[in-house]
């Protein structure tokens, strides 16, 4: 029956959002650590996260440890929708990592030392 429900989804091309309310304030991540892989079982590729916010504090709230559960299950991007254009972006855990040593690369390149400050032992 369950994935009865995610086939219809993947046939609409609906994409499954983990939303930040269920998965963090009602305490559902492992609802979701269920859910992701039986929804990518029958084809499911299309996923978004929600914030759920009502209040600026809440913007992208905990996004970084949704993204985390993507990452662990192999999603590499995300669906962003914005009115009716949709677009796939890489997840933003997956880009920072990506960034992060691009960058490291790029300073490393440049002929810098690091000093140890003197408080690092």
């Amino acid at each position: 029956f369950r994935s009865t429900i995610f086939k219809k989804v993947v046939e609409r091309e609906l994409a499954m959002e983990l939303n930040a309310k269920s998965f963090l304030k009602y305490g559902n991540e492992d609802l979701y650590r269920y859910a992701v892989p039986l929804y990518q079982s029958v084809g499911g590729k299309l996923f978004t996260l929600g914030s759920d916010a009502h209040v600026a504090e809440d913007y992208q709230l905990g996004f970084k440890k949704m993204s985390q559960l993507l990452a662990d299950c192999q999603v590499e991007k995300l669906l962003v929708i914005q009115g009716k254009e949709r677009r796939l972006t890489p997840l933003p855990i997956l880009w920072f990592l990506y960034n992060r040593r691009k960058w490291w690369k790029k300073w490393a390149t440049c002929g810098t030392t690091i000093k140890r400050h003197p408080s690092i032992i």
